[in-house]
């Protein structure tokens, strides 16, 4: 019976081992996982959050709401750097861009990548608007299309905050100057509605990750997932 008791006492111990021991395996990856995170975040300087990201489109949306009240002139847009001063005094600017070739307001298809970063995205080209730089450190780019509409580009920490990436620090809005209507780039009468086509990370072509703002704004666990794409 005392050697029965002992066996059992023994197989015990070595299960409670085991246990032990899977705990320690979980926690390690745990931790592991949580400091790769910070890691990644550290490197994206300054940080790419959801939080910045919140704050970036608000700044947006309130001044774009400031413009409606003002009853703000969308189509006057001759000359183009005088629309731009304009536009950016709705904003916390710090400057307005002049050369858009060089720092800090670099813009040319060597500065970003697509979403799944494999490719470098469709280039727009010189901005037929206008650039400026906010207080906060974001570059606000802009376009106009075939339909009067403005295109509004937003890297919410800068050129030279990282990773560069349509869809994690680089976010597409629209305005439609007919109403005027301020919309995130992926919505309902916008140029880059198909989430799936552009903000896929799966999915490669050159206008991957202009429809991200409006899955960003939407998902709570957007920028957890994205974050995956730069381990």
């Amino acid at each position: 019976m005392n050697n029965l008791n002992k066996t059992n006492k023994k197989e015990n111990n070595n299960h409670l081992r085991i246990i032990l021991s899977l705990i320690l395996l979980i926690c390690l990856f745990i931790f592991y996982g949580l400091k790769k995170n910070e890691e990644i975040k550290t490197k994206l300087t300054p940080a790419v959050t959801q939080e910045k990201f919140i704050q970036e489109v608000t700044k947006l949306y309130t001044g774009f709401a400031k413009m409606k009240k003002d009853h703000f002139d969308f189509m006057d847009r001759k000359p183009k750097h005088v629309f731009t001063e304009k536009f950016a005094k709705y904003f916390d600017t710090e400057t307005t861009c002049n050369d858009f070739y060089k720092d800090p307001c670099l813009w040319n298809n060597y500065t970003y990548k697509t979403l799944d970063g494999e490719i470098k995205p469709y280039f727009f080209g010189r901005p037929d608007i206008g650039q400026f730089i906010t207080k906060s450190g974001a570059l606000y780019t802009i376009y106009s299309d075939k339909d009067n509409g403005l295109s509004i580009f937003i890297d919410i920490n800068g050129t030279k905050g990282k990773p560069n990436r349509f869809g994690i620090d680089l976010f597409g809005f629209y305005i439609d100057t007919n109403y005027p209507e301020l919309r995130c780039m992926g919505e309902i009468e916008t140029p880059y509605v198909s989430i799936n086509l552009y903000c896929n990370p799966y999915n490669s072509n050159k206008y991957n990750g202009l429809s991200c703002s409006y899955k960003a704004a939407l998902e709570n666990d957007y920028f957890n997932e994205v974050f995956k794409l730069l381990k």
